[in-house]
């Protein structure tokens, strides 16, 4: 089996702002929203206010593709979505999601990893679209090991100066609530 991704587009809109107002501003309903405050998975308080809408997920899907999906649902003008952001002072950008899923074998069945990584590629229609709606162009991936057991998991070597911890716990970590989309890094 070759590695393969999974990957979906979103709109993301971060701020201290009211996502029911943005929602009613943009005319359309998001994936997921919170306000600054609000209490998250784990525990932790919302820094800021979020407003996500994404498309669903597909495989080995063109980042193109996904960049115009999601232009496509924005309704308002550049204009109109440009004076919104400044309203409301919201950092806003387009996202492209890929989830690699690698193996840990490589082709001769020698224990290794082979992961490959989608390209990206934007039209210069899409990204005059993405300038004109003021929106930052933002590519998040991610690699899901098809088969984290403790076994594969040995196959791995480590560098010890560059791993501190446990290896095995950066199969699942997650830092989506630790980003900082204004900042464009972690806190």
């Amino acid at each position: 089996m070759n590695p393969w991704f999974e990957v979906y587009g979103e709109l993301a809109l971060h701020g201290d702002f009211d996502p029911d107002a943005i929602t009613r501003e943009l005319g359309i309903e998001p994936t997921r929203a919170h306000r600054r405050g609000d209490l998250l998975f784990g525990g932790r308080t919302a820094p800021s206010g979020l407003w996500v809408w994404e498309t669903e997920s597909r495989i080995n899907a063109d980042s193109d593709d996904l960049a115009r999906e999601v232009l496509d649902r924005i309704e308002l003008t550049a204009e109109t979505f440009r004076a919104l952001k400044e309203r409301h002072s919201i950092s806003a950008s387009l996202e492209i999601v890929p989830t690699m899923h690698v193996l840990l074998d490589d082709e001769d069945g020698e224990p290794g990893i082979l992961a490959t990584t989608p390209a990206h590629w934007f039209s210069v229609e899409t990204l005059t679209r993405v300038a004109a709606y003021g929106l930052e162009l933002d590519i998040d991936e991610y690699v899901h090991l098809a088969d984290p057991s403790p076994d594969r998991l040995a196959a791995i070597h480590t560098n010890p100066n560059i791993i501190i911890g446990d290896p095995d716990e950066l199969a699942s970590l997650d830092w989506s609530d630790e980003w900082d989309a204004g900042r464009g890094m972690l806190p």
